[in-house]
């Protein structure tokens, strides 16, 4: 099993064709528990979320922009940004802005 974190989620992510994906919306509290839980590889393609990641979980979450690959068994932990494009350097979200976790667990 592999845990992964990313700020999205694509069917492309998942190489198989017969499978179950469960996905759900988690509390900070959780998936700052999950994270903690190391290791997990990242799939963080842009250094401000990345940011914006590390700084709501108070773990360092790496930018890697890299494919992110999943296998039955796999874990994800997504940060669902919403709001106006984020520029960069930006430490907080934007005013008007919003984030949500979501867990996706491949079956």
């Amino acid at each position: 099993m592999t845990r992964h974190i990313t700020s999205a989620f694509s069917m492309k992510m998942v190489p198989f064709t017969e499978c179950t994906i469960l996905v759900r919306e988690v509390p900070l509290d959780e998936a700052t528990v999950w994270v903690r839980k190391a290791p997990f590889h990242s799939g963080v393609g842009h250094a401000s979320t990345a940011v914006l990641m590390s700084s709501a979980l108070g773990v360092d979450i790496p930018f890697n922009r890299a494919d992110t690959k999943m296998e039955k068994g796999d874990e994800l932990l997504i940060y669902q940004y919403t709001g106006p494009r984020l520029e960069e350097g930006v430490t907080e979200l934007p005013t008007g802005a919003s984030a949500t976790w979501l867990r996706v667990d491949v079956l």
